[in-house]
């Protein structure tokens, strides 16, 4: 009788070390998404750039995002890299503009993108 009541209790020991590692799992796995997402935030600060990602597609699909869009500096067409050299304090306004609106003001620049980021430097910082 000993035996069976030692046999459960191990075997109830051994769900509970099952469940508990699992739950290990997952907390390990969130710490990962969490400093990834830290790390990402962390570029972001040294660029002083906000990046607008839809967090509902997979990880790849932001970079997709980011490349359909077409950047105008004062007037100037950018390339995302050529964005990440410009420091945002010397931004005088940054707006966003999508859909009719972008084809109306931009026309075949704006063809096919998925938005326009318009950003004006101030005077003092113009190349």
């Amino acid at each position: 009788m000993q035996q069976v009541a030692l046999k459960e209790q191990k075997a109830a020991l051994e769900l509970q070390r099952n469940i508990l590692d699992e739950q290990k799992a997952s907390l390990e796995k969130q710490q990962q998404e969490m400093d990834k997402a830290m790390q990402e935030q962390e570029k972001i600060s040294k660029n002083g750039f906000f990046i607008i990602a839809d967090n509902s597609r997979d990880d790849n699909s932001n970079d997709e995002l980011d490349a359909n869009l077409l950047y105008l500096v004062d007037g100037k067409d950018m390339t995302k890299e050529e964005m990440s050299n410009i420091d945002s304090k010397n931004f005088e306004s940054m707006d966003v503009v999508e859909d009719a609106e972008m084809m109306k003001k931009y026309g075949d620049k704006a063809k096919g993108k998925d938005g326009v980021i318009v950003i004006k430097l101030k005077k003092e910082n113009k190349k």
